[in-house]
């Protein structure tokens, strides 16, 4: 995987959903997951991805 998507809660939900339907290649991680292990972002693009909003 040459893309990582990182966001957590809702924006964790969106990274796996971009994941399995974008048909690049793309790895969904949670922040902590960089946090512990930073090689995993060696050579990659990381995107972090946060939503927000206000429910009714």
């Amino acid at each position: 995987n040459n893309t990582i998507f990182c966001g957590s809660g809702d924006s964790l939900a969106a990274a796996m959903l971009a994941e399995v339907f974008s048909g690049i290649r793309v790895k969904a991680l949670d922040p902590l997951d960089l946090i512990k292990n930073k090689t995993l972002i060696h050579d990659k693009t990381v995107c972090i991805v946060s939503i927000s909003g206000k429910t009714i």
